[in-house]
């Protein structure tokens, strides 16, 4: 059995990072931390939009778009890097332990090209 950190949110003012193994369990924590912070769905704001983004150098924000009871629109940012990234390398069937630091063109056909 492993010992794994719960699930949970962080807020850092401009987004909320997510922590979470999966996208399972870090899309609910998305919508528990809009109900904490907003209330109940449905009865005091409504969703209206969601989108991914790239944030710089390389993680992903999910941008949720509700609207509220009184009628203004709110976006929250939530940085869910840590589990799209392994999302899409399952997707991608990319090993994840290991990082492949090779140049694309070796270095001696590299000098050679320059002259």
């Amino acid at each position: 059995m492993t010992n794994r950190p719960a699930p949970c949110f962080e807020d850092k003012g401009d987004f909320v990072v997510i922590h979470a193994p999966d996208s399972a369990t870090g899309v609910p924590l998305e919508y528990e931390y809009l109900e904490q912070r907003f209330g109940q769905r449905d009865r005091d704001w409504k969703f209206v939009s969601q989108r991914l983004m790239p944030r710089a150098p390389d993680g992903w924000l999910d941008l949720v778009e509700i609207e509220l009871a009184d009628g203004t629109r709110h976006e929250a940012r939530f940085d869910i890097t840590q589990f799209y990234f392994l999302l899409v390398a399952r997707r991608l069937m990319i090993d994840t332990t290991r990082v492949v630091s090779k140049p694309l063109i070796p270095v001696s056909l590299a000098k050679r090209s320059r002259t």
